[in-house]
């Protein structure tokens, strides 16, 4: 293949049309064989400067794209109480959780309270039942 390369001259390798360019020889001066390896030494040469210049590209391109990433965190107060936390990183969803709520005993006003024989009212023996008791900073 190396003695194929030879025989292309400079002006066929410059992109001459077939009538513009003379016809190839073989005089075996080499020119086109020292252009070639001149151009192949220069490349060689940039080479170490073109892999850095990439790779500072390709850090910059990852910079864009972690500042372009968008995290958005929506939190929502369910019917039971409970706070349900999701995180969304690109419209997709990342994380979800569910945070419980405080829950305190209060007397249920569905039931009738407990009464004596006397008819008077026994609080102690009350029926209660846990609500939630919301907190405004939980939410935040």
């Amino acid at each position: 293949m190396a003695s194929s390369l030879e025989n292309i001259s400079p002006d066929y390798a410059a992109g001459a049309t077939a009538s513009e360019r003379p016809s190839v020889t073989v005089d075996g001066t080499g020119n086109f064989k020292e252009m070639f390896s001149e151009l192949l030494q220069e490349r060689r040469d940039n080479l170490k400067d073109t892999l850095d210049e990439l790779a500072q590209k390709r850090q910059e391109q990852r910079e864009l794209q972690d500042m372009q990433q968008v995290t958005e965190v929506i939190r929502r107060i369910m019917p039971d109480g409970s706070i349900l936390v999701t995180e969304y990183k690109d419209g997709k969803i990342a994380g979800r959780y569910r945070k419980k709520p405080h829950l305190v005993e209060v007397r249920d006003p569905n039931v009738a309270p407990p009464r004596n024989s006397d008819g008077n009212i026994i609080e102690y023996q009350q029926e209660m039942k846990a609500v939630p008791k919301f907190s405004i900073f939980e939410g935040l």
